[in-house]
């Protein structure tokens, strides 16, 4: 496993999917999470989300369901590309673009930029899709954290998202980016 498993969600759908090496993947509860978001049927997912989701009893409904609504959806899009790794989804994208030349994949993440709380799941859909294609592994807590906090006003994810796409990376043999000029 990568060391991204601090989250009790993203453990539970990587023994799932067998990455943890101890136990082969759970190809039903997998096909159950595809089938509820292809079907857009998100309930059908709670049997296979819940358990590894705690949530207070202090917790009103509203963020209760905020809750569950975002492990379902993080669920969904990990039964699609069950590939763990350090990349942000943004930074796995630009991956992706580099390795296809595609200007498809930057109107898609625009897109996906833009894209109100109740259309995220089909941008992020298309976008794990174009990942998966790739192989690329995904920070999956990172991305968790990510669909719940899609509707900040300070638009946070969204401009973390922008710099991991569109800022100069520096080069592979580069020993460390420049130092900040002194104030």
């Amino acid at each position: 496993m990568t060391k991204q498993t601090e989250n009790p969600l993203v453990q539970h759908l990587q023994r799932l999917a067998g990455e943890d090496g101890e136990r082969p993947p759970d190809r039903g509860a997998l096909a159950a999470l595809r089938s509820s978001l292809a079907r857009d049927r998100p309930l059908e997912a709670l049997r296979v989300v819940l358990p590894a989701v705690a949530i207070g009893r202090e917790v009103g409904d509203r963020e209760r369901r905020a809750v569950e609504d975002s492990a379902v959806l993080l669920a969904q899009l990990y039964s699609l590309h069950p590939v763990s790794g350090e990349r942000t989804l943004a930074s796995a994208l630009r991956r992706s673009m580099s390795e296809r030349d595609s200007d498809s994949i930057e109107g898609r993440f625009r897109a996906l930029l833009s894209a109100a709380r109740e259309d995220l799941p089909a941008h992020l859909r298309h976008a794990v899709g174009l990942i998966a294609s790739g192989g690329a592994g995904i920070d999956w807590t990172g991305l968790l954290r990510a669909i719940r906090e899609w509707g900040r006003d300070d638009r946070r994810v969204q401009r973390a998202w922008a710099r991991d796409f569109w800022a100069q990376e520096p080069a592979d043999d580069d020993p460390e980016p420049p130092a900040p000029p002194a104030a």
